[in-house]
């Protein structure tokens, strides 16, 4: 396995949806935990360069131009983009007279019990 494509695709279709699914991670409030994603796609990128490019520890190419030459985008570039494409869908939702934002459900506690006939069990 050591076309640098196939690695790649695994990695995006397999290691970063299982690690970027918790919301903590989704929207990470501390650069702590930006960091440890970084962390490990650039670990991931210099194994994928070590075994497919021939690259060693002496001459290993930097993180960016790694992502560059794997045409992958860093954790916090990804996350900017996903913010900018949720902002541009809220405004054509909003300019095609959509109301992007509802109130907030209104939950009845009898909506909440199943009724068999004169007894109610939460």
């Amino acid at each position: 396995m050591n076309n640098a494509k196939v690695m790649v695709n695994a990695y995006t279709t397999y290691v970063r949806p299982m690690v970027e699914f918790c919301p903590s991670v989704a929207f990470p409030v501390h650069e702590k935990e930006a960091g440890k994603l970084e962390k490990l796609q650039n670990k991931v990128t210099r194994l994928i360069s070590y075994k497919c490019f021939g690259y060693n520890f002496e001459n290993r190419p930097r993180p960016e131009e790694r992502n560059e030459m794997l045409k992958l985008e860093s954790f916090t570039r990804r996350k900017i983009n996903d913010f900018k494409h949720a902002y541009e869908l809220k405004s054509k939702l909003r300019g095609a007279g959509y109301k992007v934002c509802k109130e907030p459900f209104k939950t009845k506690r009898s909506s909440n019990t199943l009724s068999f006939g004169d007894n109610k069990y939460m």
